[in-house]
């Protein structure tokens, strides 16, 4: 029983392990989406094996992406650990007008000001 606990938690020790990766980097320029796309991401984390994960803002809704073996980013669903620490970081959306090239982040009055 003892040795079944204990590798639980060494499972659980090693899964861990992994998840915590990823590390936020200088956020890049420019990216390519799957579908041809260009998009300005608004934060990049990248982890020691080459991954690398993009959060762009679509529809005012953050959107997380990661990239495939072709150097394009693909649209992902789950968003480990520390894309949620990033996450809390970056302004409510809905305090933030968004252009094609520009995010302004403020009160509808603020933004209109300048």
């Amino acid at each position: 029983m003892f040795d079944k606990l204990l590798e639980q938690i060494k499972a659980t020790e090693f899964a861990n392990k992994i998840l915590e990766t990823y590390k936020r980097v200088d956020t890049d320029k420019k990216i390519i989406l799957d579908n041809g796309v260009e998009a300005s991401p608004v934060a990049t984390l990248a982890d020691e094996y080459g991954g690398r994960a993009q959060i762009i803002v679509d529809d005012n809704c953050y959107m997380l992406h990661l990239i495939q073996d072709n150097g394009t980013y693909k649209y992902t669903a789950w968003i480990f650990p520390e894309t949620h620490e990033v996450l809390k970081d970056l302004p409510d959306l809905r305090r933030v007008q968004t252009t094609a090239k520009v995010v302004r982040v403020g009160t509808e009055e603020e933004i209109e000001e300048n």
